[in-house]
């Protein structure tokens, strides 16, 4: 086989277990639309079965959840011939409004996730509870997400890292004892937390219908970001 000519572009593919709460094992993947011009060199008699069963069966990982599939000789390649200039540029005030593709979308969310949130080193085991909260909540509003995590900053309303007041009072305070150790959260962690309501922040002014994927890729960011590697492998 003789490869002329190929165009590629890939993403990473993240999930979360929802029934564990955590993410998934993280995979490469091309685009759709990337494509590869070949010539087969001395082929086999039944090249075309081969072929065939190849487009109906997918390659690669993952072909359960609609990767790997390919396809032979697009019939949109045989029409590029066809394809004249015609574009004509439309007066402002009768041009669409912007609006994303969804695949533009997360490219654009996840390049602001990696400004945002890459070089933070305060990203630990705690904030695997905080992926999950994100990842639960992904229903809410933005604005009450926001405002959540803008409560941490004071050590009475902040809503991690804290014994359940209610779990306190129904056992007593003198049986429950005094806490000593200095909510994570609030104390070492405050970059980190103003970083994530930041990225609500831009997240804010997306179309709605695109938060709640992005909700669900911030919380699957936190959560790889956040993972301990012990010995042994990330725990």
């Amino acid at each position: 086989m003789e490869i002329l000519d190929a165009y590629a572009k890939i993403r990473v593919v993240d999930s979360f277990n929802s029934t564990m709460g955590v993410p998934r094992w993280r995979d490469t993947a091309l685009v759709a639309g990337s494509t590869t011009w070949i010539r087969l060199i001395a082929p086999p008699d039944d090249w075309t079965e081969k072929m065939k069963k190849l487009e109906l069966d997918g390659i690669g990982l993952r072909r359960n959840e609609g990767f790997g599939q390919i396809a032979f000789n697009h019939p949109i390649f045989n029409q590029r011939q066809l394809l004249t200039e015609s574009a004509i540029r439309l007066n402002d005030t009768m041009r669409p409004m912007r609006s994303h593709h969804p695949d533009r979308f997360m490219e654009e969310w996840e390049d602001e996730l990696g400004k945002l949130l890459t070089q933070k080193q305060g990203l630990n085991a705690p904030f695997q509870a905080l992926a999950r909260w994100l990842h639960t909540n992904n229903d809410n509003p933005l604005q009450e997400l926001i405002e959540c995590l803008t409560s941490m900053a004071d050590p009475d309303k902040a809503f991690f890292g804290q014994p359940n007041k209610d779990l306190v009072n129904a056992i007593g305070e003198a049986e429950y004892g005094k806490r000593n150790k200095k909510n994570p959260f609030v104390e070492k962690s405050k970059d980190d937390i103003a970083a994530i309501i930041k990225a609500l922040e831009y997240l804010k002014k997306e179309e709605p219908k695109y938060w709640r994927s992005g909700i669900e890729r911030l919380a699957e960011w936190i959560a790889v970001a956040s993972r301990e590697e012990k010995e042994g492998g990330i725990q």
